[in-house]
């Protein structure tokens, strides 16, 4: 009977020696280190000029200025310090590689590092993919501003033009009756062919000169020039008046009392401003309120992953 168990409680002990035996080589041995690949992270950028958001800037309050440039600043404050750590952890990888028999304990700090690292990465591309969503989101919300600018810069040109226009037909509906009235007055004896050279007279004699003073006192709303006479042919002029020619008789002791040209002018700034003939609506980018927006203001900075 001890004969026939001696085999067997030798085989159980070799089973339970080898179990043993792997159970501590399990845990004394160093852990393999599993690398998990990092997500990249697409960027997709929206079709839209920096021209236009250069012109556009040039019209947005200073908030609006200030919130865009610090995300475009956050943007690359962040790839930055992206490409830092990232660098630094390729740099522990390559040590990894050539410290192959480097004793557990240094091995073991230098993959702690890498992990940290590894973390500290990916909350960096988290927070990056954010700020680059908020920096899209803004250049989307200055393209929806540059159509309604655009619009609305188009539909005041158009009321402009319009307001410039009626301006005109009533000044020269004023220079009109001014004319007739000055006639009427300078003619209103004799007969009537001396009523056609009397009226040929007035109309020569209130020259182009006289106009652009009567267009300028009406544009600036001040005084309408008024037609007077000389008493007797003689005495003072009043103060701002100028004669009709004095060498026809049917102007002479005439003069017209133009507008104080030493008053300060209180005309339409809109309405004196030249036609722009240009075709572009959106404001020059050389208008800035903040000097070298375009510089400053450059969404193109970060390079592609």
């Amino acid at each position: 009977m001890k004969a026939t168990n001696l085999p067997l409680i030798s085989i159980v002990s070799l089973f339970v020696g080898s179990g043993i035996g792997w159970f501590g080589s399990v845990l004394l041995s160093e852990p393999d280190l599993i690398e998990t690949p990092l997500t990249e992270i697409q960027i997709q950028e929206i079709e839209i000029s920096d021209e236009k958001l250069k012109e556009l800037c040039s019209e947005l309050t200073q908030e609006e200025k200030q919130n865009i440039f610090e995300v475009q600043e956050k943007v690359v404050s962040l790839q930055s310090l992206l490409t830092e750590k990232e660098e630094e952890l390729n740099r522990l990888r390559e040590d990894e590689k050539q410290n192959k028999e480097a004793q557990a304990e240094a091995r073991k700090k230098n993959r702690a590092k890498w992990k940290a690292l590894e973390a500290e990465i990916a909350t960096l591309r988290v927070q990056l993919a954010s700020a680059e969503q908020e920096r899209e989101e803004l250049r989307e919300e200055l393209k929806q501003t540059i159509v309604k600018l655009d619009k609305q810069i188009k539909e005041t040109k158009k009321f402009k033009s319009k307001a410039k226009k009626y301006r005109r037909e009533s000044t020269q509906n004023l220079w009109t009756a001014f004319v007739n009235e000055a006639k009427v007055r300078g003619c209103n004896r004799g007969s009537k062919r001396r009523h056609d050279k009397c009226w040929e007279a007035f109309e020569q004699g209130l020259t182009g000169v006289m106009r652009a003073r009567f267009t300028t006192c009406v544009n600036t709303y001040q005084a309408v020039p008024i037609l007077r006479e000389l008493e007797n042919n003689g005495g003072e002029l009043p103060s701002f008046a100028e004669l009709l020619p004095q060498d026809n008789r049917f102007t002479k002791g005439w003069y017209v009392i133009f507008c104080d040209p030493s008053l300060p002018e209180r005309g339409d700034p809109d309405l004196d401003t030249p036609d722009n003939s240009s075709t572009n609506t959106l404001p020059s980018s050389s208008e800035k309120t903040v000097p070298q927006i375009e510089d400053d203001l450059n969404f193109d900075l970060l390079p592609e992953e």
